[in-house]
């Protein structure tokens, strides 16, 4: 009975308290190093993480530079192009101006000459 009495319960309630100390301080010393091998793990897999990203948006950064290049040329090609195609044209309409003046000179020529040889 002896160890039921007051006096016993708060040694006891010390003893616990420092062996729950006792505990904690043995589990930090076996865990710390396990936690900061883990944590360093973890930093070294952010790490590659962040390079790997990094690494991807450099490549579709070029990717869109390139392309945007390409698209510059293309259009650009596109417009040489249409500039060869409207000069075509020009010359095209240039030259059916020509046949039609030449046409209509000629069909003036006929009617002058048929005007002749009806009047003789």
């Amino acid at each position: 009975m002896a160890m039921l009495s007051g006096d016993k319960a708060p040694a006891s309630e010390d003893l616990m308290r420092a062996l729950a100390r006792f505990c904690a301080e043995r589990a930090e010393e076996v865990l710390r190093p396990s936690l900061q091998e883990q944590m360093g793990r973890l930093e070294r897999g952010l790490t590659d993480v962040v390079q790997d990203l990094q690494k991807k948006m450099a490549a579709l950064e070029q990717q869109s530079a390139t392309s945007f290049q390409q698209q510059e040329q293309h259009i650009s090609q596109q417009g040489e192009h249409l500039g060869r195609v409207e000069a075509q044209a020009n010359d095209l309409l240039r030259a059916q101006a020509a046949a039609e003046q030449g046409a209509t000179g000629r069909a003036q020529r006929v009617d002058e000459s048929v005007q002749m040889l009806s009047e003789r």
